[in-house]
Parts: structure tokens; C-alpha cells; sequence
């Protein structure tokens, strides 16, 4: 383990003792400054690592705070591992990994708009549980292949979630778009990794 991923272990039970004081204040305080809120709890959880982050899914009742790994692979039995340590609380649920979320019709990013509807997948499960994705592209040739492969990381971690994305993902391949062989709509994608 790099000295970068290495995580003070010390600081795990001091980030759940002070969330667990601050429960309902940080709540409260979520709905007027969420993003001053935010930087708090971030600034908490970068005590144990500066690589690891968080995100906040706020709810009527109760926040989801969610414990990111932040796309380290050496980090993401840690984020288990600190997630496993945290106390019941009243207005936050802990969880471990960015979740799988619905896709825009128009993705941005770095600027770039993509339309989702402008790719399809053919998935292979592989025999060790990865799975490999074949992504067609509408209008391929328009494109900057690694300028596109980057940004569809970015599609496919938002689609799929962290996790799925490390530890179930195989291979990935662009190529241009063929109604026979690309079926799978890339919104539709995540009931290939759901067992």
C-alpha cells in the first residue's frame, strides 16, 4: 500500500463519534448551506485519507451520506471497512460507493454534450463475472476515440455506480453503431449487472 492510500486508522472512530454529536445540526444545516455542509463532512472523512470523498442524497427525513473511494482501487475495502464502523444515527443512513443513478437524455461532460440515445451496447458476461462491453456510437467517425472512451467512463460510472464499475466491469470497446448487434440501450445498461 502507496503512503497515498494509506488511511489513518485513528480518525475512523473520530469521524463517527463527531457526525454521531452533530447528527441533527449537520441535518438541519444541510437545508439551508448543503454545500457548506458538504465540505464539513468532506473535510471529516479526507482526516482518514485526502483521496477518499463524499456525497450527500438529502431526504425528507433522513440524508443518504455516501462514503466514495473516490475511483482509488486500493481504497475500496477501506470505504467497506469505515462504512462498517459507522454508528446508527437518526437523520443519516452511511453507505459505501457512489449508487447507480438514471441517465440524463443529454450528458455533459467537461463541457461535451453527449445524447444518450446516440449509443447502444452488446454486453458478454465473461466466465470470471466481468462483464465486456462492446458501446456502438452513432456517428463514430465524429469523434475523438480517447476523448469519447474518457467521457464514457464517466457515462458508464454514473449509470452503473462505483462499485459495479470496479469490480464488474470487463473490458470496454467503441465502435460504430450496428442495430444488430447493439441492442442494449446504454439507460437500460445497469439490468445487465443487476443478479
Amino acid at each position: 500500500m502507496s503512503c497515498q492510500t494509506r488511511i489513518k486508522e485513528q480518525n475512523i472512530p473520530q469521524l463517527w463519534d463527531w457526525l454521531k454529536q452533530n447528527d441533527s445540526q449537520l441535518f438541519l444545516e444541510y437545508q439551508d448551506q448543503p454545500e457548506e455542509t458538504c465540505r464539513k463532512i468532506r473535510h471529516q472523512i479526507r482526516r482518514i485519507n485526502h483521496l477518499l470523498d463524499c456525497e450527500i442524497i438529502p431526504g425528507k427525513d433522513r440524508h443518504t451520506l455516501i462514503v466514495s473511494p473516490n475511483n482509488v482501487h486500493e481504497l475500496f475495502d477501506d470505504v467497506r471497512d469505515i462504512v462498517s464502523r459507522a454508528p446508527q444515527l437518526k437523520y443519516w443512513t452511511i453507505t459505501a460507493f457512489r449508487p447507480p443513478r438514471p441517465l440524463n437524455d443529454v450528458e455533459n461532460v467537461k463541457g461535451i454534450e453527449y445524447n444518450i440515445d446516440d449509443f447502444r451496447v452488446a454486453a458478454t458476461k465473461n466466465p470470471d463475472g466481468r462483464v465486456d462491453l462492446n458501446i456502438g456510437v452513432k456517428n463514430f467517425d465524429q469523434y475523438d476515440y480517447y476523448k469519447l472512451l474518457s467521457a464514457m467512463f464517466r457515462i458508464l460510472q454514473k449509470a452503473l455506480g462505483e462499485y459495479n464499475v470496479e469490480f464488474r466491469l470487463g473490458k470496454v470497446v467503441l465502435n460504430p453503431l450496428d442495430d444488430k448487434i447493439h441492442t442494449i440501450k446504454l439507460k437500460n445498461l445497469i439490468s445487465v449487472f443487476q443478479d
